[in-house]
């Protein structure tokens, strides 16, 4: 999946863009977006930074490696493994807990579908989170209804 982040102030409804539903939540870009526009690229292993210039104060998701151990996963390094100044984790689990609760803080709110993202691009190899332990970590959460049948994960 190859997804890019515009330059929001370069584009113009109309012209680059439109929206395709009648929440405007959904956003339909037009063949003709200038490449100008486009800032970074992000692909599952990476980001490439195609912009003119950096974004103001970005702030990278740290990226965790595990390494399978019998039946399991267990992080590369020693544990506790230091995520940020004030947590730790020793687990996937408790690695996948710190990430979607980072993700509830930094989104208010947040589908499905982020979650996954999320977690399968800061963890390495991906595929230590299965995605049926996935949804036991979200159905262990305090979920919402939004938007008609969308479900959306507000943390209280």
């Amino acid at each position: 999946m190859v997804c890019i982040v515009l330059d929001a102030d370069t584009i113009e409804e109309g012209r680059d863009f439109e929206y395709d539903d009648p929440l405007g939540t959904i956003l339909r870009f037009h063949s003709g977006l200038p490449a100008d526009v486009v800032e970074y690229v992000l692909l599952s292993d990476a980001v490439h930074f195609a912009g003119e210039r950096p974004a103001r104060s970005p702030a990278p998701w740290p990226r965790a490696r595990f390494h399978r151990c019998g039946a399991g996963w267990e992080p590369c390094q020693r544990v506790p493994v230091r995520y940020s100044d004030e947590e730790t984790y020793s687990t996937l689990d408790e690695f996948a807990g710190i990430v979607l609760a980072r993700l509830a803080g930094e989104l208010k709110e947040f589908a499905a579908v982020e979650a996954f993202s999320t977690l399968y691009a800061c963890t390495d190899p991906w595929d230590a989170l299965p995605h049926r332990d996935v949804f036991g970590l979200l159905n262990g959460l305090d979920w919402r209804r939004r938007h008609g049948d969308w479900r959306v994960l507000r943390l209280s």
